[in-house]
């Protein structure tokens, strides 16, 4: 698109003489880079891969001696340097770098929905609810992402959306000895471990350390926890 006439044209070399300007001034007058082509893509390719076919042997009589080649970089740069410098051009990169990110956030974003599918789940917010109470780590081990990118997932598509960095942390933790407990638990004879608090209710201590394979002071602490009894792990 022209910035001076808002028309869409597939090049602006020819109609930038309607405004009497060249393609330099253009480029000044609108805060662009310096090297930012004024042809569509397509158009690019197409005298590509015109140069590619009908002169394929004039690259080796065209090819600069080493001393030109090094001005022209030296003129390159200091020209990139010079356009990076206006705000244009720098608002420019920014809107091209956000482009870019977004475009890899829903990449990401459909291939992880693959994923959950592919295991059997209708989304990512399904697949979440479904592990709530498992780590990141477990979480990554199957989308094959890192245990961070495990954590921002859940934090965007878990229903408890608030519960986040240490807290979630801590809240995995809390989970994940919980059902350490309700394993030994179960292994003792018990559904978990808040039936067998309740049947050894009034016993000591040390019959618990025993059970769980814990210290004395473990089992009081485990005794005393409001979570244990709690039949709702969450």
């Amino acid at each position: 698109m022209c910035l001076e006439c808002e028309r869409w044209l597939r090049a602006l070399g020819a109609h930038l003489r309607v405004h009497e300007m060249t393609a330099a001034e253009y480029r000044y007058r609108h805060e662009l880079p310096a090297t930012m082509a004024l042809v569509s893509a397509d158009l690019r390719e197409t005298f590509a891969a015109h140069g590619r076919k009908h002169y394929p042997e004039r690259r080796e009589v065209l090819r600069p001696d080493e001393a030109t080649r090094a001005r022209s970089l030296r003129k390159a740069r200091q020209a990139m340097r010079d356009s990076a410098a206006r705000a244009g051009t720098r608002r420019l990169l920014r809107e091209q770098a956000a482009g870019r990110a977004l475009r890899q956030s829903q990449e990401a974003a459909a291939r992880h929905e693959a994923q959950v599918r592919a295991l059997g789940y209708t989304g990512l917010a399904a697949f979440f609810a479904a592990h709530d109470s498992y780590p990141d780590r477990y979480i990554a081990g199957l989308l094959e992402v890192s245990e961070s990118t495990a954590g921002t997932l859940r934090s965007r598509h878990a229903g408890d959306r608030e519960v986040t960095g240490a807290a979630r942390r801590a809240q995995q933790t809390r989970r994940s000895t919980r059902r350490t407990y309700d394993e030994r638990a179960a292994r003792a004879g018990f559904t978990g471990i808040t039936e067998l608090l309740q049947f050894h209710t009034g016993r000591p201590d040390r019959e618990i350390a025993q059970l769980l394979g814990v210290s004395v002071q473990t089992a009081n602490r485990i005794r005393r926890d409001p979570r244990m009894t709690n039949p709702d792990p969450g």
